[in-house]
């Protein structure tokens, strides 16, 4: 897993640079998880700035370097990217995992858009003017949740854009 604060688009570079880790197996899933998951915040400057284009810009050289990756792997030639916006954390996330067709790893109800311009408009919108206002903040007490709930994790829904990159090699 890492984390970067983005103070200029040049620290893009960093992401797009960072090499990844695909096993080809289902049983090396917690290791491509750990290894290839990137969480993305932008200081207070960065996030004024940032536009939708910027973001895109980024996303299409990182999935240029990716697809770079791939081919260059003798035991992959597919794997899945999926990006989405924390607003609990205003970050900006993604991961690749090798194969197609598979089933991501969150614990909550997952929405799959149809275009990555709307999680990075998300991104930009969310963390540029948070929406919390104290009269939607709720106080909840120890025993009023049960956090090992499943049902109350599925309740929330997430949209996450979704790509399969595949070699031509």
């Amino acid at each position: 897993m890492s984390s970067i604060v983005v103070s200029k688009l040049h620290d893009f570079q960093f992401i797009i640079n960072d090499d990844i880790y695909l096993s080809g197996s289902s049983d090396g899933i917690d290791e491509e998880i750990y290894n290839n998951f990137w969480q993305i915040s932008f200081n207070e400057k960065m996030i004024l700035r940032i536009s939708v284009k910027d973001l895109n810009n980024f996303l299409s050289a990182l999935l240029k370097k990716r697809l770079e990756q791939i081919a260059k792997m003798s035991n992959i030639s597919v794997a899945t990217f999926y990006l989405w916006f924390d607003e609990q954390s205003s970050q900006l996330c993604f991961n690749i995992l090798s194969g197609q067709d598979i089933e991501l790893p969150f614990g909550c109800t997952i929405r799959i858009v149809n275009s990555a311009d709307i999680i990075l408009d998300q991104c930009v919108k969310k963390s540029q003017y948070p929406a919390i206002k104290i009269d939607q903040i709720k106080f909840i007490e120890p025993d009023d949740v049960d956090l090992n709930d499943d049902e109350t994790h599925k309740k929330y829904v997430l949209d996450v854009w979704v790509t399969t990159l595949r070699s031509n090699t």
